[in-house]
């Protein structure tokens, strides 16, 4: 059992907050090079390619909009690798002091 909630479902009790694990495994890869390898009949091997493209391009679509989701209000969504997992945590830069808030507190 995954410590990570998977990215679309809901987070249990024993999962870590605010980390989510994305799963790529769905995603098949497009080479056109594949579609060509053996002989056959061009068109026909090219209509597969389009048809497997598009299908690609959805699931890509619906990912991007899962990540936007996830990512909230929050300004970035950075991702990382852990442990062989891609893990997704919804972030906000660091508000910088102004130099001269920080300066006045050196002096005292």
């Amino acid at each position: 059992m995954s410590e990570y909630t998977k990215l679309g479902h809901k987070p249990q009790k024993h999962h870590a907050k605010d980390i989510w694990e994305l799963d790529l495994s769905d995603f098949k890869a497009v080479n056109p090079i594949d579609y060509f390898r053996t002989s056959g009949e061009a068109v026909e091997k090219a209509k597969q390619l389009e048809k497997d493209a598009w299908k690609l391009a959805g699931q890509v679509r619906r990912f991007r909009h899962l990540l936007e989701k996830t990512r909230g209000k929050a300004v970035y969504l950075e991702v990382s690798w852990h442990e062989g997992m891609l893990l997704a945590k919804a972030k906000n830069p660091r508000k910088r002091k102004p130099k001269s808030e920080s300066k006045s507190k050196h002096k005292k």
